[in-house]
């Protein structure tokens, strides 16, 4: 036999090996977002879980009950409040931004300072066909029930986790040697905290945010103020991205009643987001592991790129799980080595 043929066959089964792997990639990227999401839901329904377990008699079991009961109002508070009004200005919001496009438009035809700049613009309609994005927003259908799809996965992933948490956590160490397995507990018992004081610091900055951009916007007579200020709040939830992204409706519907309005509502946006970030977060989240704003914007857009919107939602959460992870397995254990050294 020639000696080349056993390097040629192992050449061709590594090129098959990683174009099998490069197809199957985004299912597989899908189906770990769609569980880690559950995890960090799970994260969330433990922490109430565990709350209710500190103030009532009954252990686990009424713990559980009560978070199910707690999760239920919320879900009738929201059903029978925040729906009628979404019913209500969400179409109004959907007509407005057309036609605040087209006064914007409008303003700056009549100035001759920013004709070019609408000139080198150019159509937006043309713009998104171009780009695929009207071709793209053709399919909400599908996408509503690909989202709807995912939410019942991964409710019940969360679910399941919550209900017995040990017995996953047993079967995930289980491979790892008797040894390690300590260790690995540990990491999940960090892993659960960070998790925890994450999403606590996240549903207080984005209540903050969403109950002040309301008002603010209220008071200032902007239209649909109470549907701006619930898109801020929600959108809050991706750090640095989400705001701006949560800025531009309300600034648009702003400019169409005048310049002035615009103007003010840039400020409220910034001073908002100029508390929450530096005086509300690092209070709240002093507990939880520091990710750098630069990080944490090219995770979000990683997490665009292969896992789309649920990429972006969960971004924040897999690096603060991801330096976590880092920090225990690593620098804990080199600073150790270097202090044993000295």
């Amino acid at each position: 036999m020639n000696q080349s043929t056993p390097r040629t066959a192992s050449t061709i089964l590594t090129v098959l090996a990683l174009t099998i792997t490069a197809y199957f990639l985004p299912y597989v990227v899908s189906v770990l977002l769609l569980f880690f999401s559950g995890t960090v839901l799970a994260v969330l329904l433990d922490a109430i879980t565990g709350t209710a377990q500190r103030y009532l008699p009954g252990g686990r079991t009424v713990g559980l009950l009560a978070m199910s009961a707690a999760v239920l109002l919320a879900v009738v508070g929201v059903v029978l409040w925040v729906v009628p009004q979404l019913v209500t200005q969400v179409p109004e919001l959907v007509q407005q931004l057309p036609e605040a496009w087209q006064t914007l438009r409008t303003r700056i035809q009549n100035n001759a300072l920013l004709q070019p700049m609408l000139a080198r613009l150019g159509d937006p309609a043309q713009w998104l066909q171009s780009s695929g994005v009207l071709g793209r927003a053709t399919s909400v259908v599908s996408g509503a029930f690909d989202l709807l799809f995912n939410a019942f996965v991964i409710t019940f992933i969360g679910m399941y986790l919550v209900v017995a948490p040990d017995r996953y956590q047993a079967v995930a160490v289980y491979p790892l040697h008797p040894q390690h397995r300590e260790k690995a507990q540990a990491l999940f018992g960090d892993l659960g905290r960070e998790l925890r004081f994450w999403l606590a610091g996240r549903a207080i900055s984005m209540a903050t945010v969403g109950v002040a951009t309301a008002l603010g916007l209220y008071l200032l007579g902007v239209p649909l103020a109470f549907t701006l200020g619930l898109l801020a709040g929600l959108f809050s939830f991706v750090p640095y991205l989400g705001p701006v992204l949560a800025l531009l409706p309300a600034l648009l519907i702003a400019f169409a009643e005048s310049a002035t309005l615009a103007g003010w509502v840039l400020l409220l946006y910034a001073i908002v987001q100029v508390l929450e970030t530096y005086l509300l977060t690092p209070l709240v989240q002093q507990r939880t592991t520091a990710i750098p704003p630069a990080l944490l914007i090219t995770a979000q857009l990683l997490g665009g790129v292969f896992g789309g919107l649920l990429g972006i939602l969960m971004a924040a959460p897999l690096a603060v799980t991801s330096a976590t992870v880092f920090r225990r397995v690593y620098i804990e254990p080199r600073d150790q080595a270097l202090a044993r050294s000295d």
